[in-house]
């Protein structure tokens, strides 16, 4: 199906709803998810469509005559940008993709997890993690048909991410830095699930930036002093109450300012995820990024190719 079925004014009136839903974005919880250029709504995640046998899933995918896995991954880098870079998306989504031609979206789509799970294998922590990781880079590289190869790697992952030592509580740096790596599996098991079902892909950009807050925050820990292991302990093994609430207090703080610096690197990989979208739309069409590349970048790719 050629791209915005070939049609320029369909492309331009879609960019003008965007363009105008796009300055109505604000930082309120909750609001985003309520703005939508496409007249058709998307299912938030495959096992909680609430919509019944009629929905078809494919959110705006024929809309735009491109793939349900583009549509639900351009989707989920949209909810996970910080505000500023949100409100700029849809106009750098809409340009990467030209009227009137067949994008190669397994490759787009590929490319852009094969990137995003290599990142993700920097913050396995362990064998276990990093070889639950590897199989799937492996099955996207290889380009892997068998089903069941897929579920077992998914399932793979998914048994890793398990061992998770969180607990809804605080982590200590060594626990969040085991669970940064556990969050890398647990994303990686979305993008293999993916490709039985692409609306999953969604779950997978969503996920994949945790790994990165998690890590932040064990490295912001393990560069801070804990101030509840200075409490002075007397003679009998007795520490002063208000002391010791005091120093709990410091912690909490020194905790919460890791949140901030994790949640900063959070949305940063969501921004260099919708780079590397935008990338792979560009290399998916080369006789295209030729002129939106310019000449000389145009004639490197004629060659190379």
């Amino acid at each position: 199906m050629a791209t915005f079925h070939s049609d320029p004014m369909l492309k331009a009136r879609l960019m003008e709803i965007a363009d105008g839903l796009a300055a109505s974005i604000t930082d309120k919880s909750g609001e985003r998810e309520k703005l939508n250029w496409s007249s058709r709504q998307w299912c938030p995640a495959p096992y909680v469509c609430q919509k019944g046998p009629a929905c078809d899933h494919h959110y705006y995918a024929d809309e735009i005559g491109v793939s349900v896995s583009l549509a639900y991954a351009e989707r989920a880098i949209f909810l996970n940008l910080s505000t500023a870079q949100a409100r700029g998306w849809w106009k750098r989504f809409f340009k990467a993709i030209p009227v009137g031609v067949e994008l190669d979206e397994a490759s787009v789509i590929s490319r852009l997890s094969v990137e995003i799970l290599n990142k993700l294998l920097a913050y396995t922590q362990d064998a276990e993690q990093y070889g639950a990781v590897k199989t799937i880079i492996d099955l996207f590289e290889m380009r892997c048909v068998d089903q069941e190869l897929w579920d077992k790697a998914a399932a793979r992952a998914t048994a890793a991410h398990h061992k998770s030592p969180y607990d809804n509580r605080r982590m200590e740096s060594e626990d969040a830095r085991r669970h940064a790596g556990c969050m890398a599996c647990y994303a990686a098991s979305y993008f293999a699930r993916s490709v039985k079902d692409p609306r999953y892909i969604a779950e997978a950009i969503s996920w994949s930036g945790w790994p990165m807050r998690y890590f932040t925050y064990a490295q912001h820990m393990a560069g801070s002093s804990d101030p509840r292991k200075q409490v002075p302990v007397s003679d009998d093994g007795m520490v002063n109450v208000g002391t010791a609430l005091f120093a709990s207090g410091q912690w909490m703080r020194i905790s919460e300012k890791g949140d901030e610096l994790g949640e900063v690197e959070r949305h940063s990989h969501y921004f260099w995820v919708s780079q590397k979208l935008v990338e792979a739309l560009d290399e998916a069409n080369p006789n295209w990024s030729f002129f939106r590349g310019g000449v000389t970048r145009g004639l490197r790719r004629l060659i190379a190719s």
